[in-house]
């Protein structure tokens, strides 16, 4: 084989190992990527009780609470609505426990 061909076959052979840990990498990922659920979308996904999710909003004034076992904490959320909007903001229940 000539180093010519010899290298342009090492060069597509690298580039489809580096295509092939990508979509590895990416199929593991799945819904664990940096992706967050406002509280609207929390309440429509009906996610299971216990389920580690990262959770977006403002956490309501005087809603936190701690419970006696030092580890679970509850809150209530909120998503700001925009000023001239007339929708409505929700709410949503959210606990965490770091067990």
């Amino acid at each position: 084989m000539k180093p010519k061909t010899q290298r342009l076959t090492l060069a597509l052979l690298a580039v489809a190992a580096i295509a092939a840990a990508a979509l590895l990498a990416l199929s593991a990922l799945k819904d664990q990527a940096a992706y967050f659920y406002t509280p609207s979308d929390a309440a429509k996904a009906h996610l299971q009780p216990g389920a580690a999710v990262r959770l977006g909003g403002m956490v309501e004034k005087g809603s936190l609470k701690r419970l006696p076992d030092g580890v679970t904490i509850s809150f209530m959320t909120s998503v700001t609505c925009p000023r001239r909007s007339k929708a409505r903001c929700t709410r949503a229940r959210a606990s965490r426990n770091d067990r």
